[in-house]
């Protein structure tokens, strides 16, 4: 139990603005969330997942977002495979454009 100046200090304390320092550090880390989702590209990376399907059998997932593709693949060789060819594609078809 309180005393009754322990209360007052209490409710002095409560009344008092936040801190500086605190409001300027929330509002630079919402301005930083906002520009950075401005400024996120989505990627173009092909993005792979281990799956199960209904009968428990474990199967490898990719999905290309530069052709809007997902394959299936069984095992993780032909995944590695696909990622090559991909990487490979890329980088031949930016050989002679250098602007992106």
């Amino acid at each position: 139990m309180r005393t009754f100046q322990q209360q007052r200090n209490y409710e002095r304390l409560e009344q008092l603005p936040p801190q500086l320092d605190q409001l300027t550090a929330s509002g630079f880390r919402w301005v930083w969330e906002v520009l950075s989702n401005l400024w996120q590209l989505p990627s173009s990376e092909p993005k792979v997942r281990q799956k199960m399907d209904s009968s428990g059998t474990l199967y490898w997932q990719a999905y290309d977002p530069l052709h809007h593709l997902t394959i299936r693949f069984e095992d993780e060789q032909a995944v590695m495979e696909w990622l090559d060819r991909q990487i490979y594609r890329r980088s031949r078809a930016n050989l002679w454009n250098i602007d992106g």
